[in-house]
């Protein structure tokens, strides 16, 4: 699966990949996390890679996840996260 670019508007952040960067001056690089980041909540203030959920602020893991074998990672509105696994729709509250 390839990670989406995701953008942090609120925070003036662009993330792509295990990279944060600096959206007023994208060479920035501002961050950098263990694992590649495939989602982020509404409010912008988790990042999820398929080993774990990251503050957006310090980077820190605040929860361990096993996700492995997903092939799509997203939160809803309400900040549930969904992942599918062999095509079954599967979900965490967060």
């Amino acid at each position: 699966m390839d990670t989406p670019v995701l953008l942090l508007e609120g925070q003036g952040k662009l993330v792509v990949k295990n990279k944060v960067f600096d959206l007023s001056d994208v060479s920035k690089v501002i961050g950098t996390l263990p694992e590649p980041i495939y989602a982020v909540n509404s409010t912008g203030d988790l990042l999820v890679g398929k080993n774990g959920i990251y503050d957006a602020a310090t980077y820190q893991k605040v929860e361990a996840l096993s996700l492995g074998e997903a092939t799509e990672i997203f939160f809803d509105p309400n900040g549930k996260l969904y992942y599918y696994v062999n095509g079954e729709l599967k979900s965490i509250q967060k």
